[in-house]
């Protein structure tokens, strides 16, 4: 399966930018569409992946393996929606959200973010690409590339830009 990291960057930017902002966001489990190579669809979320294997769970399949070079492509049954544990959480995201897509300003310095080596690192990272995508935020804030990014100088002036408005 190829990831198209250029098709990502907005989303994956305002992504970290909000993981950061509201630390308490969890996510629950997404049920994907799965096409495998000889064309069957399957649908499965995701439990885990390593070694270039997939560990499935369906419905109706129970829990499987499956390994990557048999999987055509992972598309979200519907986007990928981050559910927090406080209503207002959610909202405050979504705000935050709106608010960095609507500044040209911002979005300046986010896309400037973009020739970043460390956003060049994560782009590159498949494992860590997958969990931004299915939206695993546990992983995705763990992972210290994540972490490093986010102590940057960039990413500080961002949101110094971001907190005088």
């Amino acid at each position: 399966m190829k990831f198209k990291p250029t098709l990502l960057h907005p989303g994956i930017l305002i992504l970290l930018f909000s993981l950061w902002m509201t630390p308490a966001i969890s996510h629950a489990g997404n049920v994907n569409q799965i096409r495998l190579s000889d064309g069957s669809l399957i649908q499965a979320e995701i439990v885990s992946f390593a070694n270039g294997v997939y560990k499935l769970r369906s419905e109706s399949l129970g829990t499987f393996s499956l390994a990557e070079n048999r999987i055509q492509s992972i598309k979200p049954n519907k986007s990928v929606q981050f559910k927090a544990t406080d209503p207002l959480v959610g909202q405050q995201m979504q705000r935050l959200q709106l608010e960095l897509m609507s500044d040209p300003q911002m979005m300046g310095l986010l896309s400037d973010l973009q020739n970043d080596p460390a956003i060049k690192s994560i782009l590159q990272d498949k494992e860590l690409m997958r969990a931004i995508e299915q939206g695993n935020l546990n992983k995705v804030g763990q992972d210290p590339k994540i972490q490093s990014l986010m102590n940057s100088k960039a990413v500080e002036n961002i949101i110094k830009q971001h907190q005088q408005k």
